[in-house]
């Protein structure tokens, strides 16, 4: 359904569908059509999950997030979630990754945290749900050249509040090309702060 993006590194910012080193990019991640027909199985939702990823002058990759349910039937999955207990670390002032979580929600509404590796039951009307770690982030992030804050924020993968607070990068929304712009002076004040 999903997996944990990659961490940066000097120069270059983390790669989104990284999953580990033991793949060498060779995991592939099935479009959620393909895998309605093949499986009996709703996804609900499956994306980036906003401020999940590492900060830093070079930003970690995002998480990937869902919600996936059986149609009518129990289904059994068997998953491992790494970076539950120990998410992936920031390095040279870069922010640690948001740590993977699973959980299923019951008919009754309620959610149920699931442990990092397991093997559970879901029943008809009940629903999983999922974000894989995002990877670390490196170096300082005040040092984060302000344009790839402002893309990252109109990609969804960050948040406006994020990169203010995280990069010290004020955005305004340019309502007419539909893009967040950087205020280049409330950003220097952010930043001489």
């Amino acid at each position: 359904m999903g997996y944990a993006g990659g961490g940066a590194r000097h120069g270059y910012d983390g790669w989104l569908t990284y999953c580990g080193p033991a793949n060498g990019g060779l995991i592939a991640l099935d479009s959620v059509e393909v895998d309605e027909s093949m499986y009996p199985i709703i996804i609900e939702s499956r994306g980036v999950v906003a401020d999940t990823q590492g900060i830093g002058e070079f930003e970690g990759a995002p998480a990937v997030g869902g919600v996936f349910y059986p149609v009518d039937h129990e289904m059994t999955l068997v998953y491992s979630a790494d970076g539950t207990t120990f998410p992936p670390r920031g390095v040279l002032g870069g922010g640690d990754a948001k740590a993977s979580h699973s959980a299923k929600r019951g008919t009754d509404g309620k959610l149920v945290e699931l442990p990092a590796f397991h093997e559970e039951a879901c029943r008809a009307g009940e629903r999983i749900e999922f974000v894989a770690c995002g990877g670390g982030g490196y170096g300082d992030p005040t040092k984060r050249d302000v344009r790839r804050v402002a893309a990252s924020v109109d990609r969804g993968w960050l948040t406006s509040e994020a990169a203010r607070q995280s990069y010290k990068v004020a955005l305004v929304l340019d309502a007419e090309q539909g893009v967040w712009v950087v205020d280049q002076d409330a950003t220097a004040r952010l930043r001489a702060a």
